[in-house]
């Protein structure tokens, strides 16, 4: 879990937390969950982040992510954001990513 502060660099025109850097977070946090029990950082196949709540300015979000599963060569994880003074929910995420480099049998080349 990391806090991240929603500081007036990072809000939209209503003053709340960016859709963009939501989906970046997810993005990054998760991959650093990922990195936790896999050395290969794997690349994206699919994000998707569900937006719940704003992320009011200045105020702290936690984001929090898992890892649900790794495979062989897919990887799963869940983020969840939230409001570090009342919990609210802000945002939640899933990401899968592609690990390359975990393969056991190498490409054929036809």
């Amino acid at each position: 879990m990391c806090v991240f502060p929603v500081t007036p660099r990072v809000q939209n025109r209503y003053g709340t937390l960016h859709g963009g850097c939501v989906a970046t977070l997810v993005d990054v946090v998760s991959t650093v969950a990922l990195l936790t029990v896999s050395a290969d950082p794997g690349v994206s196949v699919n994000i998707g982040t569900n937006y719940i709540d704003p992320g009011p300015g200045g105020a702290d979000v936690e984001v929090e992510a898992r890892v649900t599963k790794v495979g062989r060569t897919l990887a799963f994880m869940d983020v969840t954001l939230r409001t570090a003074v009342g919990g609210t929910t802000v945002a939640t995420g899933t990401h899968c990513k592609f690990l390359p480099n975990s393969r056991r049998t190498p490409r054929s080349k036809l």
